[in-house]
């Protein structure tokens, strides 16, 4: 990431936090094992920090357009993305990680896809292997899925919002095992 993405960041980082303080809740909760963290890789691109309090924040536009329309393939200029999101996956302990794949509503149905639901399985695979050419990452702590369009960011009624829609996210949960 550049640095002022890296300075957004940060900043929204510090948001959450004061946010967090002035609604009583406690900033050990970042530490807490049941926390959720989701991050957000579209258009609208943003850091969603799920707390067992249900409280959530959004740190909008960190990630750029990962894929065109109707597309599986993330795009060439967005693998960066991946090489840095792998990164920040290292993690000790090593967590559940699970990649689900979004699309527009834009009926789908070609030879490489009958559906939206299977355009969606097949982003996140796509993504999730780009993230597992990092070695130091497990594949057997992976598990892809997705949504179609049942789950839209924004609203399916301009280009922008269908842009938005086209995502995939990644989900870090605590080990149960």
């Amino acid at each position: 990431m550049d640095k002022s993405t890296w300075i957004g960041l940060i900043i929204g980082l510090i948001a959450i936090g004061v946010g967090m303080v002035l609604k009583g809740v406690s900033l050990m909760v970042l530490v807490n094992p049941t926390a959720i963290l989701i991050i957000f890789l579209g258009t609208a691109a943003s850091v969603i920090v799920a707390f067992p309090t249900s409280e959530i924040k959004r740190v909008p536009k960190i990630f750029g357009i990962l894929f065109d329309s109707g597309q599986a393939v993330v795009r060439k200029e967005s693998e960066k993305v991946s090489l840095e999101v792998a990164s920040l996956l290292v993690m000790n302990p090593p967590r559940n990680i699970i990649i689900s794949g979004h699309t527009d509503n834009i009926p789908i149905r070609n030879k490489q896809f009958e559906s939206n639901w299977e355009l969606s399985v097949f982003r996140a695979v796509n993504f999730m292997k780009l993230l597992l050419e990092n070695t130091a990452l497990n594949p057997a702590d992976f598990s892809a899925k997705g949504f179609g369009e049942f789950k839209p960011v924004e609203s399916n009624k301009t280009s922008e919002g269908r842009a938005k829609n086209r995502r995939v996210e990644v989900l870090i949960l605590p080990r149960t095992n």
